[in-house]
């Protein structure tokens, strides 16, 4: 019988897969490697590590190969510890401030964004 332990592993792994399998990446290397370490250090973005350890940059966030603003003023309301990948499910799950909207498919409601980013850090902080 597994443990609880176990069964949390392996439903997260199951989540990092589908949620690799279902969304667009943009390959790390597209992009110079000074220039997105800055990006993820001042949070203008986040990238994702898959099973091979190659990083992944969510295609959402970019217009015309730049990030998006909004992702940024999400990101600054997270707080420090939030893992890259507790901030990828956070954006491609529905989200109740969100009317149950996923936020990566609603980048243009800035208000709600920032409000449901607002929430998710009080939760967590508590």
């Amino acid at each position: 019988m597994k443990t609880i332990d176990q069964r949390i592993w392996e439903d997260n792994l199951h989540m990092r897969k589908e949620y690799i399998s279902d969304s667009t990446f943009s390959e790390a290397d597209e992009f110079e490697p000074d220039q997105l370490k800055l990006w993820k250090k001042n949070k203008l973005l986040f990238s994702i590590r898959d099973e091979d350890d190659n990083e992944l940059l969510p295609s959402f966030q970019f217009e015309d190969a730049k990030p998006l603003e909004i992702i940024s003023r999400v990101l600054k309301r997270f707080p420090d510890d939030m893992t890259p990948w507790q901030t990828a499910l956070w954006f491609s799950t529905p989200n109740g401030y969100l009317d149950d909207k996923i936020p990566q498919e609603n980048l243009n409601d800035i208000d709600g964004l920032l409000i449901a980013a607002e929430e998710e850090a009080a939760k967590i902080f508590g």
